[in-house]
């Protein structure tokens, strides 16, 4: 009997690499490091336009207070060209897009923006610098923050984190490759070559499979060689019954034969017991018969006997002695009808 077919497996050797599990983990491992290195960097991205917005506008308000006074004193004094100057100054710095200042009487000084920007941009009221109308706003200037220097350089910032998040991605499914085959995928390919043994079922390797190891990878092999070889001593019995099944047949075969030959010989027996007990019925009671009568009539001849010896028969002595031997010979009738009886009950029970 062969049970290779039950050892094959679905996948040959050679294409176990294409379903690998260290692959199938380390995929899944960097699928979900990935997810999360998206996620941090979203985070981080927002944190760092948030800090770097701030920072531009801590920049520029701290210029700008700077500036404000001579802003004031030029505008005051409806000097364009200071004004222009002071504008292009601080539209000088990195973060700084643009600059315009809005009078009520002098009208515009730069080149203002209309929209959605125009509320995105700083707006700082400018005071007269007379001591009398100090309080009096004589006009308003607007800085628009330059929204692209920041993205240039949260982009730099991010990419150089990007990167260093694939380097460590990259050395990370090194090191998670390297361990898992160590601690995982070699064992699990020392068993799988183990199940795919040609005919492992009928000769199965004397070898321990993994010694000396007690995890749950070691805990699985010991079960599955165990198994194989209970298997193994259950093919073994298998085929011993398969090889001793006629020889087995013919041995139940002469021993029912033989029973069957004492049942029969028992029966014979329990017939001929039966037909002994009753032919020695049937001969004990005319035999007793005969035995009686015998010794009735050895005592009426020895009564005789003595009588003829003493001379003391006389008429009287004579009837009574022909009145017993007629009763002698009416039991003598009786025992001979007995006797042919018996003969024909005998040969009844012959036939």
């Amino acid at each position: 009997m062969s049970v290779s077919d039950s050892a094959s497996l679905p996948y040959a050797p050679k294409e176990m690499g294409r379903v690998s599990l260290s692959r199938t983990f380390i995929l899944y491992t960097l699928g979900l490091f990935a997810v999360l290195g998206i996620v941090f960097i979203a985070i981080l991205t927002k944190i760092t336009w948030d800090a770097s917005h701030a920072r531009a506008i801590r920049v520029t308000e701290a210029f700008f207070q700077a500036t404000k006074r001579p802003f004031e004193r030029a505008i005051w004094t409806v000097n364009a060209d200071a004004t222009l100057q002071l504008i292009r100054g601080l539209e000088s710095l990195e973060v700084v897009e643009r600059v315009w200042v809005e009078t009520p009487d002098t009208g515009n000084f730069g080149e203002p923006v209309e929209g959605i920007r125009r509320g995105e941009a700083l707006s700082y009221t400018l005071n007269s610098p007379s001591a009398i109308l100090h309080k009096d706003a004589i006009g308003q200037v607007f800085i628009l923050i330059d929204r692209s220097t920041i993205s240039r350089e949260i982009v730099s910032t991010v990419g150089y984190i990007v990167a260093a998040i694939i380097v460590y991605l990259l050395l990370l499914a090194v090191v998670i490759r390297a361990v898992f085959r160590r601690l995982i995928g070699r064992p699990l390919s020392t068993i799988v070559g183990y199940l795919s043994t040609p005919r492992l079922i009928e000769a199965p390797p004397d070898a321990q499979l993994m010694p000396g190891r007690a995890d749950e990878i070691g805990i699985l092999a010991s079960s599955l060689q165990s198994m194989v070889q209970r298997r193994h001593f259950d093919l073994q019995k298998i085929q011993e019954y398969q090889t001793n099944l006629e020889d087995l047949v013919a041995h139940r075969t002469e021993q029912l034969k033989l029973v069957q030959e004492e049942l029969i010989q028992a029966d014979n027996l329990a017939a001929l017991g039966a037909l002994v007990a009753g032919v020695s019925h049937e001969l004990n009671t005319p035999l007793g018969n005969a035995l009686m009568a015998a010794t009735t009539i050895k005592d009426a001849t020895d009564y005789l006997r003595t009588e003829l010896d003493e001379q003391r028969l006389s008429k009287g002595n004579a009837g009574k002695r022909s009145s017993k031997d007629y009763g002698y010979r009416e039991h003598y009738r009786k025992d001979s009808r007995a006797g042919k009886g018996t003969r024909r009950k005998l040969q009844a029970g012959s036939s």
